[in-house]
């Protein structure tokens, strides 16, 4: 099963999306934004929502991954991210900010660069150096 992000309008009826997604053996994931959301599905579930009403695109979690191997997210200004996002999303209006930094994120992800940060964490396996562990002590909420 793959993600898809869905793009919604602000106008999009929430209960025909909903059933686009669960007639077709789908779930909602997460909401990145109050118009993005992740659903886990197949191309039955991305065909589906490609037809509802208010839906304005969708991205699967490959074609995702492609884009963001084709360029180095980390070295794009907010312009330059939603310029890409727009070309990926194949839609021709712009993208307000928060909205670009969701989709980016979530894009970022799912990036080689990003498989590389997390492949080379410093002090991995180490412990943590914390004389009495990482729990609190009975003291710890007295100013609560």
């Amino acid at each position: 099963m793959q993600q898809i992000l869905v793009v919604l309008s602000n106008e999009a009826d929430g209960a025909a999306v909903s059933a686009s997604i669960g007639s077709n053996s789908g779930s909602c994931h997460s909401f990145l934004a109050p118009t993005v959301l992740l659903v886990d599905g197949d191309q039955t579930v991305r065909d589906a929502l490609k037809t509802t009403a208010g839906v304005v695109a969708t991205l699967s979690d490959d074609d995702a991954k492609a884009a963001a191997a084709s360029q180095d997210l980390t070295q794009l200004d907010l312009p330059g991210m939603a310029t890409l996002l727009g070309a990926t999303l194949g839609i021709n209006t712009s993208l307000e900010e928060p909205l670009v930094l969701a989709i980016g994120g979530w894009m970022y992800g799912l990036s080689p660069q990003y498989a590389a940060k997390k492949s080379d964490r410093s002090r991995d396996g180490e412990t943590w150096d914390m004389d009495q562990g990482c729990l609190p002590t009975d003291g710890s909420f007295a100013n609560s």
